[in-house]
């Protein structure tokens, strides 16, 4: 690895690792019992292209109906318009049992099955480590192997992600809970062993100075390993951005963002060098768990550096939502 690279691993690293530092003793103090917490997913996105649009919506449910049995399931929805017009809709079901006397703190087995409506289905089976940091957030640590039905491939591959819950117990409390010291963040950190060798990590990190104000930085960086007569390939990436909210404790509460990004890598392949402004709304779904909705435009500056020769993009808006982990202070 350059030195360029392990630099930008660093510093990747460290605020993945501060935050869940940061994180414990935030909130209220978490209670014994798992048993009606929740992992969620909720994602949808409409983008344009070339000729016509596309779309892409997901979620998923996955409670905890004992204090060591999670079960759950999901389903997504895609498509376009255009001269490629195509729509697919997928669906999966999983499972997790956690061992031992404390659920907050155990070694787990899981097994999920998914289709994505085109034909491929997949069996994912897992074994790992939960580890709430506080009363729904955890860190969740897993070696998993993965296999498609399509070409019988099978990959393999160690995964390190935070793992947001929503509901259970002390969802009394709806206040809004962004303050002067409370802040957003998320990260994964993956290493692929098989059938190819890669490495992946992004982090962003985003404090609320006060609560109608934030600043926050992404990261992101891969390597692909060489293989064969394929060579090896970097790529890297930031993004920083600031954000206003209104200043009002609605139950949606509008904000306005710009932001900057840039990035590049081994193969210049996309632009990555853009700039932009959003406006939106967040809902706390808990204390720890926000959702947001935001229109965004997004405006290229350059095209990539030879060896390709093309053209920046023109100017695009897209409306995308999404949940982001909060640590209330």
């Amino acid at each position: 690895m350059s030195v360029r690279m392990r630099h930008l691993v660093l510093g990747l690293a460290a605020p993945f690792l501060a935050a869940p530092l940061l994180a414990q003793g935030n909130g209220p103090q978490a209670p014994a019992s798992v048993v009606g917490l929740a992992n969620i997913s909720l994602s949808a996105g409409v983008w344009p292209r070339v000729s016509g649009a596309g779309w892409s919506a997901g979620a998923s449910y996955e409670p905890f109906v004992t204090d060591h049995l999670q079960l759950g399931a999901g389903l997504g929805y895609s498509g376009a318009t255009g001269p490629y017009s195509s729509q697919s809709t997928g669906a999966s079901v999983s499972g997790r049992y956690t061992f031992g006397p404390n659920p907050r703190s155990a070694p787990y087995l899981a097994l999920s099955v998914a289709e994505n409506g085109l034909g491929t289905g997949t069996l994912d089976a897992g074994a790992g480590w939960l580890q709430f940091l506080t009363a729904r957030t955890a860190i969740d640590a897993r070696f998993e192997l993965l296999r498609q039905s399509r070409d019988s491939r099978t990959f393999t591959s160690l995964v390190v992600a935070p793992s947001a819950f929503a509901f259970g117990p002390s969802d009394g409390d709806h206040a809004v809970p962004q303050s002067a010291g409370s802040f957003d963040w998320s990260g994964s950190a993956s290493f692929r062993l098989a059938p190819t060798r890669s490495y992946g990590a992004t982090v962003m990190y985003a404090p609320f100075i006060t609560p109608e104000f934030q600043i926050g930085i992404l990261g992101n960086l891969s390597h692909l390993f060489a293989q064969g007569i394929a060579h090896s390939n970097d790529s890297y990436g930031a993004r920083a951005f600031v954000r206003g909210y209104y200043p009002a404790e609605w139950m949606f509460r509008p904000f306005v963002s710009v932001f900057a990004a840039d990035g590049g890598g081994t193969n210049y392949s996309t632009v990555n060098n853009l700039h932009g402004a959003s406006i939106g709304v967040r809902h706390y779904l808990s204390p720890e768990l926000a959702l947001d909705i935001q229109v965004e435009h997004d405006v290229y500056d350059r095209a990539p550096t030879p060896p390709l020769s093309v053209p920046s993009p023109r100017p695009q808006t897209v409306l995308n939502a999404g949940l982001q982990i909060h640590m209330p202070r």
